[in-house]
């Protein structure tokens, strides 16, 4: 199931219509909720794919940028680094590709009132 599918329901019993035609949405839930919407939105769509590739090709340039002496051999190897590399850009697409979808949601992610 796509995240856009699990983000929002109708305003009320007719739907809204907004400037482009479409049905306008409204996320009415709490913000616990909300962070469980940004979890799902992490995990569908085909965002972790997206993230997996960004990361490979990004993380690979930074390790040998960082660690190019330890793949000459004249250094050892820092594998936490590497790994840590690696893991920085995933995060970062992810979190680029859930907050895109939620701000196109409207859905609000900050502290409720």
């Amino acid at each position: 199931m796509s995240c856009d599918a699990q983000l929002a329901h109708p305003v009320d019993e007719m739907a809204a219509f907004d400037s482009y035609g479409g049905f306008r949405m409204v996320f009415l839930g709490s913000a616990n909720s909300s962070w469980k919407l940004a979890c799902q939105c992490a995990i569908s769509d085909g965002v972790p794919r997206r993230s997996l590739y960004v990361a490979l090709i990004v993380g690979t340039v930074l390790n040998l940028i960082n660690q190019g002496d330890a793949f000459l051999g004249i250094a050892s190897i820092n594998w936490l680094k590497l790994v840590l590399t690696y893991c920085v850009p995933y995060a970062v697409c992810t979190y680029g590709a859930v907050s895109y979808q939620l701000k196109k949601a409207e859905v609000p992610l900050g502290r409720g009132a």
